[in-house]
């Protein structure tokens, strides 16, 4: 009895630490964070949402380019992407999402999120395409009871062409524009879904108010 016993608490020991639930408060607490780095901070190049919530002992492993061992190199890599001649926005596949406690004698200290996202660039204002998928994983860590992003793996990265039509249609506005007022249609908007996920948009013409 004794050893069922043993055993019968160690398996709820690994099952409280185990992937939490979306439900969970954790998991809430981590996706909130994850969506002000880079829904807010990296899509909107806000540096100082980045400057909060980034750890001063921030560590970034990139499979493609290499480490960035400190806080302020990172917040200068995104000031450069920031510059670009294009918009770089950041997508979370939240399907992929899964979020895991760290705990030091009982008590939450950080947490794992590991998944999938997607990587896009806008040029101009009519196109939306999809540039890269990687996975990732991130460690956050409590710091004051304020979670603080300390280091990020990104791997696995797929680069995606940008697909243009022999046409130009639904590809180049000037030819697709055309094509509109030929048909007498005021505006047309397209989105590519993959896996459930809007991977690519493209709005073409003008609505009158």
């Amino acid at each position: 009895m004794r050893k069922i016993a043993i055993l019968v608490a160690t398996v709820l020991s690994t099952a409280a630490y185990s992937q939490v639930h979306e439900s969970t408060d954790l998991y809430k607490s981590i996706s909130k964070s994850d969506s002000l780095v880079f829904d807010i901070g990296f899509n909107t190049c806000d540096i100082e949402v980045l400057q909060d919530l980034i750890s001063d002992e921030f560590v970034f492993f990139h499979d493609q380019g290499g480490i960035t061992s400190s806080k302020e190199a990172f917040l200068e890599s995104i000031q450069g992407i920031c510059g670009l001649p294009y918009t770089a926005t950041r997508a979370l596949n939240k399907s992929t999402t899964s979020i895991y406690p760290l705990h030091r004698n009982d008590t939450l200290y950080g947490a794992i999120q590991h998944g999938e996202h997607r990587f896009f660039a806008e040029e101009g204002t009519n196109q939306k395409y999809l540039t890269s998928i990687a996975s990732f994983t991130h460690v956050w860590l409590l710091d004051h009871k304020a979670w603080k992003l300390s280091t990020v793996l990104s791997y696995n990265h797929r680069d995606v062409e940008k697909h243009s039509g022999e046409l130009g249609l639904f590809t180049d506005s000037e030819v697709t524009n055309k094509w509109l007022q030929a048909k007498n249609i005021p505006a047309l908007g397209i989105g590519f879904i993959d896996n459930g996920q809007i991977v690519q948009t493209s709005v073409f013409g003008e609505l009158n108010h």
